[in-house]
Parts: C-alpha cells; sequence; structure tokens
C-alpha cells in the first residue's frame, strides 16, 4: 500500500512541476523581486546592553538591609571553610 502512495504522490510532484514550469515565466516577470521589496538588513555589531532598554535595568543593586546585611554576614561565616 505505501509503493502505491508514494507513486500516486510522486505522479502528483510531476504534475505539479510542469504545472508551475508553465506559470513561472508569467509570474516572474510580473512579481516585484524580493530584494527590491525587503533589502538585506546590513549586519551590525552585538552590544550585549541591547538585551536591555536603557533605564530599565537596575544600575546599582540597592542596599542591604540589617537583616540581609546578618545573613550574607552569617553566610560568609559558615561557607568560608569550602
Amino acid at each position: 500500500m505505501q509503493h502505491s502512495r508514494i507513486a500516486e504522490l510522486e505522479a502528483e510532484v510531476t504534475r505539479l512541476e510542469g504545472t508551475l514550469a508553465k506559470a513561472a515565466p508569467a509570474t516572474l516577470a510580473k512579481a516585484p523581486r524580493a530584494a527590491a521589496i525587503c533589502p538585506r538588513k546590513q549586519p551590525r555589531a552585538l552590544d550585549p546592553g541591547d538585551a536591555v532598554p536603557p533605564g530599565v535595568a537596575v544600575q546599582e543593586p540597592a542596599p542591604l538591609d540589617p537583616e540581609a546585611e546578618a545573613a550574607l554576614a552569617n553566610l560568609e561565616e559558615n561557607m568560608s571553610g569550602e
């Protein structure tokens, strides 16, 4: 059954290719070129800051509150041996 389906699809492709070959010259003459519609963009250097718009990212972290300072001190004290 698969062989007959493959043969059927190949025949359809051949038929469509013939239809396309007949229509292509007339269609191409009327259609504007893709390059004229959408010129190729020039590559530019990527800046790591391009991902985040200016003014959105935090420039400097906020100062730690007393609870965060105590947690950081505790962490540094207990992790110093590793």
